[in-house]
């Protein structure tokens, strides 16, 4: 009888103490272009938080993403890498995000496994909504 109890008590811990970290569900397509910039941008916003991705989060997700965005699939190591962090910026923050500025690529030569990249995702507060 002992015995049933404690691996009764241990049985819930097996099957839920350890999961991979979830995305969240994709949000509707963004009412505007997501704007990407190597630097900081002339219009008054509000940081929103950093997006840090690599090139293992690249999926179909993305790249569809990016086209919606972009109007076309992303050709490079780069482009692809944007994709993910639009995915992301927009996973995260949904409709609140305007822009990905200070924008930072790293790219390893001949192992995109490798690839990184960083971003800022802030929110226009000027009325106008900012350069969409």
């Amino acid at each position: 009888m002992r015995a049933a109890v404690v691996a009764l008590a241990i049985a819930p811990l097996a099957l839920g103490g350890c999961h991979a970290r979830q995305q969240p569900p994709l949000a509707p397509r963004p009412p505007h272009r997501i704007v990407i910039s190597a630097g900081p941008l002339n219009v008054p916003y509000t940081v929103l938080g950093t997006v840090n991705i690599t090139f293992d989060d690249y999926d179909g997700d993305a790249e569809d993403f990016y086209q919606t965005q972009m109007g076309r699939e992303p050709d490079t190591a780069g482009e692809k890498l944007h994709a993910v962090l639009l995915l992301q910026a927009w996973r995260w923050y949904g409709a609140q995000v305007d822009a990905l500025i200070n924008v930072a690529l790293v790219t390893v030569p001949d192992d995109e496994d490798q690839d990184s990249a960083s971003g800022v995702a802030v929110h226009f507060t000027e009325p106008a909504g900012g350069p969409h």
